[in-house]
Formats: C-alpha cells, sequence, structure tokens
C-alpha cells in the first residue's frame, strides 16, 4: 500500500492530531440541525444526556453509542483503504 494510503489510514485510526470528541459533537450539532431546523451551534446539545432505549430496557447513552460507532466507523475505512492494496 502506498505510504500515502497508510499515513491517512493512521491518522484516521488513532485521532492523534484532531479531537474525536469534537467531531462527534459537531455531527451531532448538525445532524440535529438538519433534522429538526432549530438547533444553534452554541446550543449545549449534550450527548450524555440523551439516552438510547430498546423497548423499555436502556442501552446507553448517545456519548457511548457515538464513540464506538465512530471507532467501528473508522476500523471500516481502515478496512476500505487497505483494500486499495
Amino acid at each position: 500500500m502506498s505510504n500515502k494510503l497508510e499515513d491517512v489510514k493512521e491518522y484516521l485510526l488513532n485521532g492523534e492530531s484532531f479531537s474525536k470528541d469534537d467531531i462527534i459533537n459537531d455531527m451531532l450539532i448538525e445532524t440535529f440541525r438538519q433534522m429538526y431546523g432549530k438547533v444553534e451551534h452554541d446550543t449545549p446539545l449534550s450527548a450524555d444526556e440523551i439516552s438510547l432505549h430498546w423497548g423499555d430496557q436502556y442501552i446507553t447513552d448517545l456519548e457511548g453509542f457515538l464513540s464506538h460507532f465512530y471507532r467501528f466507523l473508522m476500523i471500516k475505512v481502515g478496512n476500505t483503504i487497505d483494500s486499495f492494496k
């Protein structure tokens, strides 16, 4: 694999040069804005205050879910990059 693709993969998986939490929070705010149209960028929207339930059972908060989802997404992106070998 070219060094450039490997560098991109490592950058995305390690997240050392950017804040994963800031990216997730920005994406959360933008998603709510697009879906509901009323969320201002400085609105205190906190993912740890939003619960996910399956029926009546509490599963996790949105912050925990998004953190895991983001990690799995970056792994899938890394696998896609690997397919260019």
